[in-house]
């Protein structure tokens, strides 16, 4: 039994508000956070065995930093990794009991598990000091096998995360379908899930080099791998801002003809601009005109939120018909 089941009776039009406004807050605060996580994590561990290849300190230098970039901040995964991602899964399976929230309660867990690997994983640069080790003492990562088991651990967490947050972010797509025949497999595994994901990933490799310019400049002991930074993050933040409009595009031809309209078509038309922007500002950070590398991720944090929008107005659009009490849908999105 699902222990998020029939936790509240969500019975009136109010009660109805609330769930609605209470999931919007949940997913706002969660998707940033681990958007961010899965895309510092995967450049840390990219680098890590960028360092094990070519046994250079500038790799693992820039692989603590990117784990440091949301792991060093327990407060953030306590409030964001801990917190909203329990409120999400309480309002999700509270809006609709008809949605498989055995599903949710499973993401959650793996969640959870993909959170504790990832901090092991930070925790083995501190524990064996590998940013600090010389060029030559760097065959110490090949022959150290609990640091080994920590860096696979590393890439199990990853994949923990990426599994969890697919399976949250496919769910906002019914999260206000009335209709009892729904089947995890129709939610996990459609057109339009699989491309927002995708596109959902597109924009997580976009703000974490956004994000990895921003504090890299900060820091002194960024130093002596500020310019790989820099190069790496403008180079990743180009490829990935080209991909978002492309991707969007194709959200927008996946969805019901129910979907369309006025309100659908101007944020539609907020993203793009938005991610038009995004790629503009990485272009011009490319090219070294001296871009406040803050404005980026400001842009890219729009960016989300709009595509939380924009996604939950797809769903109340879609399922107009469908209503708990008398046949009418609350319309907090449109």
């Amino acid at each position: 039994m699902n222990i998020f089941n029939n936790l509240i009776s969500v019975e009136s039009v109010t009660d109805l508000f609330i769930v609605k406004y209470g999931l919007f807050i949940s997913l706002i605060f969660y998707i940033p956070f681990i958007s961010v996580l899965i895309g510092s994590l995967l450049y840390s561990l990219v680098n890590f065995r960028k360092g094990k290849i070519f046994n250079s300190n500038l790799y693992f230098s820039f692989a603590k930093y990117s784990a440091d970039l949301v792991l060093n901040r327990l407060w953030l995964v306590v409030l964001a990794g801990v917190f909203f991602v329990i409120s999400t899964t309480f309002f999700y399976t509270q809006i609709n009991p008809n949605l498989n929230s055995e599903n949710l309660t499973f993401a959650m867990y793996l969640n959870f598990a993909g959170l504790i690997l990832a901090l092991s994983y930070r925790g083995s640069f501190s524990i064996f000091k590998i940013s600090n080790i010389e060029i030559t003492d760097a065959e110490i990562v090949h022959k150290n096998k609990n640091l080994n088991v920590l860096y696979y651990g590393g890439w199990i967490g990853f994949i923990l995360l990426a599994v969890s947050s697919f399976i949250y972010i496919s769910y906002i797509n019914f999260a206000f379908v009335k209709n009892s025949s729904i089947d995890p497999i129709s939610i996990l595994f459609n057109n339009y899930g699989i491309i927002n994901y995708l596109l959902f990933l597109a924009v997580s490799f976009s703000i974490t080099p956004a994000l990895i310019g921003v504090f890299a400049n900060k820091r002194k002991d960024a130093f002596n791998f500020k310019d790989y930074a820099n190069e790496f993050s403008t180079k990743s933040g180009i490829l990935f801002t080209f991909v978002q409009p492309i991707l969007f595009v194709m959200i927008i031809f996946s969805v019901s003809d129910k979907v369309l309209s006025f309100s659908y078509f101007i944020s539609s038309i907020l993203v793009l601009g938005l991610m038009l922007i995004s790629s503009v500002q990485f272009y011009l950070w490319y090219k070294g005109n001296g871009l406040k590398r803050r404005n980026i991720v400001l842009t890219l944090i729009l960016i989300l939120f709009m595509l939380v929008y924009h996604s939950q107005l797809n769903s109340e659009k879609v399922n107009q018909k469908f209503d708990i009490k008398n046949g009418k849908v609350i319309n907090l999105f449109s």
